[in-house]
């Protein structure tokens, strides 16, 4: 397992996390002790960022709205 030390996305705090990763896969996250900004400390969105990662709900691309439909936003002009 590779250790990939990040940032919690989930608000503007920027919480330090490190992520563990097996074959291109989050598998779990903890916390960076010594990060500036969280201290070691992570809220419940971030014990849990790697159950958001693997939700098959997840948007993977950016969308947008044409009429009543999403369509991915490649190659749009605007």
């Amino acid at each position: 397992m590779r250790a990939v030390p990040t940032v919690c996305p989930f608000c503007g705090v920027g919480c330090g996390l490190v992520l563990g990763v097996e074959a291109g896969r989050v598998t779990d996250v903890r916390r960076q002790a010594a990060h500036p900004a969280s201290h070691g400390q992570l809220c419940a969105k971030g014990w849990n960022a790697e159950k958001f990662l693997r939700d098959p709900a997840r948007l993977t691309i950016p969308l947008v709205r044409r009429g009543a439909r999403l369509e991915p936003a490649r190659g749009r002009r605007l």
